[in-house]
């Protein structure tokens, strides 16, 4: 048999007991449903939003994929712009200097003008407004809706590409062709060849123009232009 404590060694191992750490006791962790529901529900919510609300593309294949001009094509003299649609002095050479140009050199068969589009990335609407831009032109009202885009490019650099089939109406053309057309995406790279193609000018800004071989940057007076046209057709007369 062991032998027995006294009152006094047991009141010490007592004491030596309560000092020694306790094990703690691990509660199970309750799972606050209400807080949990929020992240289960919302991912489903999303897809299910994104798969209501996306819609195919329609089909639509291009009519024309060259680049734009007007003007006898035969002309002795061709000015070949280089423009951007949310371009402000873009805007202001087509409201300014190119009436005049289309007035005495265009429609009189001395001047083809080309237009060739290069849209930027940090200018929300440009890229879809060339597409918009080339979508009329399959209709053959490319110059038409341009200059209608320079025209108003304040209101629809607002609001955003939503007016382009108001323009579209405003201008007589098939709507629903239109819109089958730019929602199609099926003008975007027509567009970026177009832009590939620009690159051998070394273009550094917008608006550039080329009368023939010579340079001109900027929305300059109709003046500057028609010097050089003069020059350019004078030179043509003589090599004739």
């Amino acid at each position: 048999m062991g032998k027995r404590l006294s009152k006094k060694e047991k009141k010490k191992l007592k004491y030596m007991q309560e000092q020694l750490p306790q094990p703690t006791k691990i509660e199970p962790k309750k799972i606050n449903i209400k807080k949990i529901i929020p992240f289960i529900i919302i991912p489903f919510l999303i897809i299910a939003v994104v798969l209501l609300t996306r819609t195919e593309k329609p089909e639509y294949t291009p009519l024309k994929t060259d680049v734009p001009f007007v003007g006898n094509p035969d002309a002795p003299v061709t000015i070949k712009s280089f423009s951007e649609f949310q371009c402000p002095y873009c805007a202001d050479f087509f409201a300014k200097t190119y009436p005049e140009i289309k007035e005495k050199y265009i429609d009189t068969g001395k001047v083809k003008f080309v237009f060739y589009e290069l849209p930027i990335e940090q200018r929300a609407f440009s890229f879809k407004a060339s597409e918009a831009a080339r979508c009329a032109y399959d209709q053959g009202k490319y110059e038409d809706y341009a200059l209608l885009l320079y025209n108003k490019q304040k209101h629809w650099g607002r609001i955003g590409p939503s007016v382009f089939d108001d323009y579209a109406t405003e201008l007589g053309l098939d709507v629903e062709k239109f819109n089958a057309c730019l929602k199609s995406g099926s003008m975007k790279e027509i567009i970026l060849k177009e832009i590939q193609d620009s690159k051998q000018f070394q273009i550094t800004g917008t608006p550039t123009f080329f009368i023939n071989d010579r340079r001109i940057v900027g929305s300059k007076p109709f003046e500057d232009f028609e010097k050089i046209i003069n020059e350019k057709l004078q030179l043509a007369n003589k090599t004739a």
